[in-house]
Parts: structure tokens; sequence; C-alpha cells
């Protein structure tokens, strides 16, 4: 088995592009099981998408042994690809960061882009043409609303905009429970802090973990705004 799991590894590694994201999150797990052992590493900052999503597969495989790890892995391959023993696998390319990572983001032609791509942009003339009041309120796959986005990009006029389409989004949480609040708090963008606030953020929407978007963790520049706004 450890040669099979070796093999498999050097397979993924050098066909990443060819994997789903889910599928890429199980070898991930599985991977880290059995050169690691049980997930001990803290769990990555809520902002930190990929590297959280990574963490949780690791972490929700619990105490699984690691020979029952490999097992599984090579089994997932033989099912998505029953021949890969059979080609030949080259070297990963430069933005393969490790064994089963979820590989990083391609650029896309403007074509290509969808709602999500240009509130990340930034782009608010685009986002004026395709947001509706049916769309704004739609989630990604981590629960996140595009004014979520938004407000961990840092983009004041798409935060501006979105609240103005629909001022309810204000205070959206995600699969976490956080807010846009505590997005822009923990990417240290003062401006959109200050405007979510100014908007009607509530800043005392905790997570699902207790945490509130001014915590101990806030960057002092920002705990001034916070206390501001408080103030008055």
């Amino acid at each position: 088995m450890e040669s099979e799991f070796d093999n498999a590894c050097n397979f993924i590694r050098a066909n990443s592009g060819k994997f789903e994201k889910v599928d890429l999150l199980y070898f991930y797990g599985r991977f880290k099981i059995a050169t690691e052992g049980v997930c001990k590493t803290e769990k990555p900052a809520f902002y930190q998408l990929t590297e959280k999503s990574k963490w949780q597969a690791w972490f929700d495989l619990g105490d699984l042994a690691p020979e029952t790890a490999k097992s599984e892995y090579v089994e997932r391959l033989d099912d998505i690809v029953p021949d890969w023993r059979g080609e030949e696998c080259k070297d990963p390319t430069s933005g393969w960061i490790s064994v089963s990572c979820p590989q990083q983001e391609e650029s896309l032609s403007d074509k290509d882009k969808t709602i999500w791509d240009w509130v990340k942009e930034g782009n608010t003339d685009k986002l004026k043409i395709l947001v509706t009041a049916d769309n704004i309120m739609e989630k990604d796959e981590d629960g996140l609303t595009l004014i979520h986005w938004a407000s961990d990009r840092g983009h004041v006029d798409v935060v501006t905009f979105l609240h103005s389409v629909n001022p309810t989004v204000i205070n959206g949480q995600d699969e976490e429970g956080q807010t846009p609040l505590h997005y822009a708090a923990s990417c240290g963008h003062k401006q959109v802090v200050q405007v979510l606030l100014e908007l009607g953020a509530d800043p005392c929407i905790a997570d699902f973990d207790d945490c509130l978007p001014n915590n101990s963790d806030t960057d002092h520049s920002i705990k001034d705004i916070f206390d501001s706004f408080i103030k008055s």
C-alpha cells in the first residue's frame, strides 16, 4: 500500500488541473492524515478561504487511521481515473503548492467572468448591470454574499452600491456566522469598516464561535473606529 499511495500522490500532484476542488480536498485530508496524523494545527482565520477549506478537510477525518487514509486515497483515485497507473506523471506546475491542495485561480477573460469575479475585482460599473434584487442575496460555496467579498477586498464603492440595492445585506452572515463587518475588520480595511458602521452594520453580531467583529485580535486602528462609532 505504501508504494501505491506514493504513486497515487505523484499522479495527483502532476494532474491537479484535471480534478474538481471537492476531490482535491478529499485527497488533501487523507494525505495529511497519512503523513502527519490527526489534525492538531489551529484553524486558519475565516478570511483565509482556501487554507480553511484544506484545514477542514483534514480536521473532519478525526482520528482516522493512517493506513485507512492511504487506502481511501488510492480507492478514490481508482474510482475517478481507473487507468491512472498506466499514465505518465509529469512535474507539477508552479501553481501546485503541496500535494492535493486546491490549485490557484486561473485568470479569466471578461466574457467568462461571473458576478463573483466582478465583485472581487471591485468593478462597480459591471455590478450595476448584473446585480438585481433577486441575485444580491445569493451565496457562494462558503456562504459568502457579494457584500462579504466586497468587504473582504476593501471595495468601498461596491459595498455602498450593494447596500443601496438591498440594505439588509449589511448584516448577512456566512456559514460560520461572520458578517461583512467581520471581514472588513479582520482584513484591516479601515474605510470599509467606517462605511459599514455608518450604513447600519451591527458591531454586536457575534459569529458562531462567539467572536465579535471588534475582538482581541483586531488591529488597534480598527478598534479606534469602533470606539469612535460607539461614542458618537
